[in-house]
Formats: structure tokens, sequence, C-alpha cells
């Protein structure tokens, strides 16, 4: 699966003031109360109580009203996500004191300048990291400034790093302090890179969301009817939801409440359409059916995702209609007639709620938050979710969970994801919280969780293979085969999934439907499909398999999975492992038979000069085999070659039709 490029301006670490909402929250960075490695999909999870709802509203809304752009109110923000580099600084500092140097005539002012220039020095050489946040930067300048001034015996309230300066008596030293303090202005200005949020939407979506209306009855006393009070009801216009997260998680945004920020500096106060509860989708349905063909063809995009992930490619059109005084939704699939889309299934409708606001800024850059988007979600609606996430560019997310299905998913995309693990620290009678960034996920993730991977019990067939490099394989001719056959859509996790049975564990496991031995596999699934080795010596396991699942048995006509790669992309593949000394990697004539029953890892060195190539597998020994050391990262290295339906083997093809017949059978 194509992965489209990130935001332009996505965060990539941020730094935190350790006061009100942000002071009980530790990092495990090199500078505390830094958020780093940010990637384009960020997970928060930890147990309940933990603070990581908390942590991600205050992230939002500490972004949505901070400003990077004007260096003079750096100082005021909560959070600051811009970095400037000390190498850069040391830089600009020396060259200012440079100039400065050259005008002043007395000694003891050069004295002045080069104690200040070592006092500087020995403050940068302190410094942990190589950068500095917003909030330092802007103390750093604070301080060249005040000291660059004391040496030209100008006071400091003279001196205005962004604005015209006060002319003193002396003009030597009015001379001197201008030329210095304009260039240090001039300078420092091209250090400061584009406010990443100035041009981008901010979304907060809560874990309360409905694209129901609220309704509220009237009771008629004076209309009796069979001894019974009649009722009537009127539809609520005010977004209830809305107003009450609003209210209970960012009152301080309410005018009046709190003393807010010039809008000279900072954004409005906080708008309504940055918090997504779905109740006003109707309105912003009625927008965009009713706007430029610019913005039409967004709600073309996110009828069309509904239409190929949920409707098997059938026509979808959602409108905005006033039935009778009724403002309501309606969604039309294929040839069915319409109907308002709150009779949709629960998970379709969150899925929409989770989703229309990316379709909607689609042309813009965005970051949204998410409080447990897998609310209502099967495991394969939330893969087309997160496929969704990783595929939409400009897009950025920070995501608090409780879904190990969602943590399971950051494998297949680990360049995208980001997992940081939040703690609740008891000191005495005071908490903390201690925030972890983590690589992947762990079992003590899923302890924390209290739970465990169970998208296997609810796909309606499961799909049994040796390791994770077949998975990584299969999946990937899958995906060309769905390509290649638009009228047949099937989704991971939803219509099947895969079962990693781990080689000779095999034998522990049980095929036979009615048998009470432990380990049955049909506990798991009652609908599987194994695909095995060929293990041309174990003969009487391939009988049992063969005699309890039929014709859901696949014995490879080849030794392994990595066998069933063409010569092409095999020849491709190893190519990537050439060294770099290596000008040219030149190879032995073979064909498929040659290598078709033989160990790859074996074989690779028949054909290659292993000297000319990185270390990729073990040398054979007597009764052993060559092994490729890392089968996890051949797999995606070939696959990276495997791009269209013909680049697979005829075996691979014909392997990749059994598996789809078995998926469309289980799934009618």
């Amino acid at each position: 699966m194509k992965v489209l490029n990130e935001l332009m301006n996505m965060l990539h670490k941020l730094s935190y003031s350790p006061e009100d909402t942000f002071k009980d929250y530790k990092t495990d960075a090199k500078v505390n109360n830094r958020l780093e490695n940010i990637s384009k999909v960020n997970l928060f999870v930890g147990a309940n109580n933990s603070g990581k709802s908390r942590f991600l509203r205050q992230l939002f809304i500490s972004l949505y009203f901070s400003n990077h752009s004007n260096i003079n109110r750096l100082k005021d923000n909560k959070i600051h996500c811009t970095f400037y580099k000390v190498s850069d600084i040391k830089s600009i500092v020396s060259d200012s004191v440079n100039k400065l140097n050259e005008v002043l005539k007395k000694d003891s002012s050069k004295q002045k300048l080069d104690q200040f220039l070592e006092e500087f020095e020995e403050t940068i050489s302190k410094k942990v990291t190589e950068d500095l946040d917003s909030n330092e930067f802007q103390k750093l300048v604070d301080y060249c400034v005040n000291k660059l001034a004391e040496v030209s015996n100008i006071e400091l309230s003279e001196i205005n790093i962004s604005s015209s300066l006060t002319k003193p008596k002396d003009k030597d030293h009015y001379k001197i302090v201008s030329t210095n303090t304009k260039k240090i202005d001039k300078l420092l200005s091209k250090l400061i890179p584009k406010d990443p949020l100035v041009e981008t939407v901010l979304s907060y979506i809560p874990p309360i969301r409905t694209l129901k209306k609220f309704i509220k009855f009237k009771l008629h006393e004076d209309k009796i009817e069979q001894g019974v009070y009649t009722h009537t009801y009127e539809y609520i216009e005010q977004p209830i939801i809305k107003e009450k997260i609003t209210l209970d998680y960012f009152k301080e945004c309410f005018p009046g409440s709190f003393k807010k920020p010039t809008k000279e500096f900072f954004r409005d106060e906080l708008n309504f359409e940055n918090i997504e509860t779905g109740e006003d989708l109707y309105e912003k349905i009625h927008f965009l059916r009713n706007s430029r063909a610019s913005q039409r063809k967004r709600l073309s995009e996110f009828e069309d995702f509904l239409s190929d992930n949920f409707f098997q490619g059938k026509p979808v059109e959602i409108n905005a209609i006033n039935d009778d005084g009724r403002e309501e939704i309606f969604i039309k699939i294929g040839q069915e007639e319409e109907f308002p889309i709150h009779k949709l299934g629960d998970g379709i409708q969150a899925i929409i709620i989770l989703t229309f606001t990316l379709f909607k800024n689609k042309d813009k850059e965005q970051i949204v938050f998410y409080e447990e988007p897998e609310l209502y979600l099967h495991p394969g609606f939330q893969r087309i979710l997160i496929n969704c996430f990783v595929n939409i560019p400009n897009l950025q997310v920070f995501i608090a969970t409780h879904s190990n299905h969602l943590l399971d998913l950051t494998l297949e995309y680990p360049n995208q994801f980001s997992i940081y693990s939040f703690t609740k620290v008891l000191h005495k009678s005071k908490s903390s919280f201690q925030i972890e960034n983590l690589s992947s996920p762990n079992n003590r993730i899923l302890d924390n969780l209290g739970v465990r991977n169970s998208s296997v019990f609810l796909s309606n067939c499961t799909i049994w293979v040796e390791g994770i490099s077949d998975k990584i394989y299969l999946r990937n001719a899958l995906s060309l085969f769905f390509e290649k056959h638009s009228n047949k859509q099937f989704k991971e996790d939803l219509h099947y999934s895969f079962v990693e049975y781990g080689g000779n564990n095999l034998l522990h496991w049980n095929f036979e439907k009615e048998s009470e031995k432990p380990s049955n596999a049909f506990s798991l699934s009652n609908r599987i499909f194994l695909i095995s080795d060929l293990d041309s010596d174990k003969d009487e396991k391939h009988d049992i398999l063969k005699d309890n699942l039929d014709k859901n048995y696949y014995p490879l006509n080849c030794l392994e999975i990595e066998n069933l790669l063409t010569v092409d992309v095999l020849k491709s593949t190893l190519k990537d492992y050439k060294l770099d000394s290596t000008d040219k990697l030149d190879f032995s004539e073979f064909d498929y038979e040659d290598y078709k029953l033989k160990p790859i890892g074996e074989f690779i060195y028949e054909v290659v000069d292993k000297e000319k190539i990185k270390k990729l597998a073990s040398t054979p020994k007597k009764n052993q085999t060559g092994k490729i050391y890392n089968k996890l990262d051949f797999a995606k290295t070939a696959t990276n070659h495997i791009k269209r339906w013909d680049d697979l083997s005829d075996e691979a093809q014909l392997l990749t039709k059994r598996i789809v017949e078995f998926i469309e059978y289980n799934n009618q």
C-alpha cells in the first residue's frame, strides 16, 4: 500500500511549560517537558485515569491558542512547537559581536564584550540537546540584548529587538547599538521558521458523538385521549454535546470566563467548528452540496471513500434534506431507496463522524485530536480508519485510545506511528503522570490496557500462515488481486484475518472439528484456510491436515513462501542488499526450478558473490541449511518489487486465487 507524503509542516516535537494543566506531566526525553519523535499518527495509551485524555485535550487547546510567528509573544505560550539550532544561534551572536567589536573604542567596553562572549559560550555548552524551543530561544535573545546593551552603556528599555530604537543622547552609542541590534534582529528573523499552525486546521473529536438529533417532549394536559395525556416533540437545534464538552473541557475559551490574549497575536476564541460531534453534520453537508465545484469535490471524495470501503463499490450519495420542516441527512446506496442516515449501523455512523472532517478539510493542512475513536468500530473498521489516517496527505493525528487492535496495526506502518504510554504515579497524597515514548507495542502496554488481540474472533474467516513474513507476502498479493478485480473487495480483520501458527507449533494444534482435545483450532474460528511449507519429510502431518481441512488445506509446492518469488523479483531484492562499495552485482545464470526446493538463504550464495552483498544468511553447516537472518526485512524488501499482479509467480497467483475463493465463500 502506497503511503502518501506527510504534512509539509508536521509537528516533530513539542515542549510545554511545566505550569497549569501540564505541571504534573513528566516525559522520558533528555529534556523534561518535551514530547519527542512525533509522527503522522500518534497513540496515547494507558490504563483508565492515567492522564492521557487530559493531556490530549490540553495539547489541542494549547496549540489552538498558541502563536509562534511573533518572537515577542513566544513567552506567553504554554506550548512550543518551533525549535532553533544552537549552532545557528552561536553563528549569529558571534557575527554580531565581531561587528560590535569593530566600532567600540573603549578597552573597558571590549573587555565586557569578551566577557559576554565567554559567558554566552559557557551557557550554550551546557545545553543537553542541539536545539532550543521557542521559550528557551526567547530567553536567550533577551539575555543577549541585555548584555550587549550593557556593553554600550545603554539602558535595556531603550533597546527593542523588534521595534524602533529610542534615540539616546550619545550619538556614538546610538550608532553602535542601533547597528548591532538591527543586525541581530535581521539575522534572528531568518532563524524563525514558518509557524506550523498558522494555516493548519485543528479539530477535536470527543468520545461522545452522534448523528441523531436530540428532541424534547411537550406534554399537552388540555388534550386528553382516552384518559391519556398527549405528547408532541420538537427537535433541539443547539448542539448539546458540543456545548457541554466545551463547558467541561475548555471553559476558559468562553468570552468573559478568563482574560483572553489579544487577537493581535492569537486566534479568536474557540470555534464550535473545531469540535466535531456529528450534531451539525446536516449543516456541513448542506453547505458543501451548495458550494463551488472545489468544495463539492470534497463531498464527492467522501462519498467515494464510503462506497469503496463499506458498500462494495456501489455509488453513494449523501444529501441534507428538509423534509416537512425536519432537517435530516439522507443516504442513497446503489439502486436502493434513500433513507435517513441514522438508520445505518452504529459502526458506519461512527466512521462518518470520525472521517468527515478529514475530507472536508482535505485541501488544507490539519491536525486532528481523537478520544477513543475505536468506540462502536469492528476491528476491520479500525483498520480502515488507520489506512485513512496514513493515506490522507497533510494530516496528522493524536489519539487517546484503549484499543489493542490499533496498537497491532502500528507494526504495519512503523515509520508512520509513535506510541506514548501514560502511567499514573502516586507520591504520598499527590499524583503525577509519566509519559514514555515507545517504538512499538509490547506486552506491558497490553497489560495496562487489560486486553488481548481479539480480531481473529470477530472476522468471518481466518487464514493460517507460518509467520509474519508469510503474512506480508500474502497481504501484498491480495492487495494486487483486489486492485485488478475491483468487483471483489474484502477487508482484513473484517472479512478475514491472519493467524500465525509458528512453524513447528502447528503440531500442537488440533484440527478435528468435533474433538474435545485441548488446543482445538476451531475454538478460535470455525472457518480455517491453512497454508503450510512443503516439509517433504512430514507426510503424516500433511495427511492429518488434509483429512480435517480438505480443500481448505494448501501445502506449498515449493519449500517455503520465499520460494514463490520470481527470478526477476529475487534479483531485484538482492540488489537492494548490495554493499555501497560494490558498483554492480553480477548473478550466475539461474531459473525458478533451480531454487524452487532449496532454502533461499543457501541459494543466494550460489548465484552472487557473498563479498559484494550485506550478510543476509547463515553459512550452511552439516545437517543445517543456510537461513535468512531477518525474514521480515527480506519480505518487506521483496514486496517493494512486487507492484503488479504479473510480478507474482504462477504458483503465487494460484494460491492467492484460492484464498480469495475461500474468503468470498465465507462472506456470502
